[in-house]
């Protein structure tokens, strides 16, 4: 079988609007699973879940068709207490990868300039103004100790890794 680029377009279009995510946790030593956020809305999709340093909030983006197909940009980053409750957003934007530095008072995270080019940005956990990191690049980490920033940049044909260096000061 041979598929027509409009067939592609339309079966990926259909995936974004019938796709269903949540977000849950299970024990490492196994057990049941604790349902945090039910999957019971077509087109909205949970990723990047991420554990606050101190273990009390989890952040994560979501990505919502409706508003995406309006073009009222689909992704927005948003945190919520460790058992699932007090959903707060914190910003509309960010795409795939977020992270937390390790005070916890704030989110990194990437946003797309064009095609694989992102900037990084931060902004506070109360929410307000992002501010732009001057970083072009994605998928941001921190090191164990806190003090460097790991992140990919796309050159051309394929990525660099970079290191930042006290982030925080």
């Amino acid at each position: 079988m041979v598929l027509e680029a409009e067939d592609i377009k339309l079966n990926s279009t259909e995936l974004m609007k019938e796709r269903l995510s949540g977000i849950g946790t299970i024990p490492v030593a196994g057990g049941d699973p604790k349902i945090l956020i039910d999957a019971d809305k077509k087109g909205l999709w949970y990723s990047c879940c991420r554990w606050s340093p101190d273990g009390r909030k989890i952040a994560f983006i979501l990505f919502d068709y409706e508003r995406h197909r309006k073009k009222e940009g689909g992704y927005s980053i948003w945190t919520m207490d460790a058992d699932g409750r007090e959903r707060k957003m914190i910003t509309k934007g960010g795409e795939y990868v977020l992270c937390w530095p390790p005070d916890g008072k704030e989110i990194i995270y990437e946003k797309r300039i064009k095609g694989m080019d992102f900037e990084l940005y931060k902004i506070r956990l109360e929410g307000g103004e992002p501010v732009k990191l001057n970083i072009r690049g994605a998928s941001p980490e921190f090191s164990p100790d806190g003090k460097r920033l790991a992140y990919s940049r796309w050159i051309g044909g394929g990525y660099e890794f970079w290191l930042v260096e006290n982030i925080q000061k």
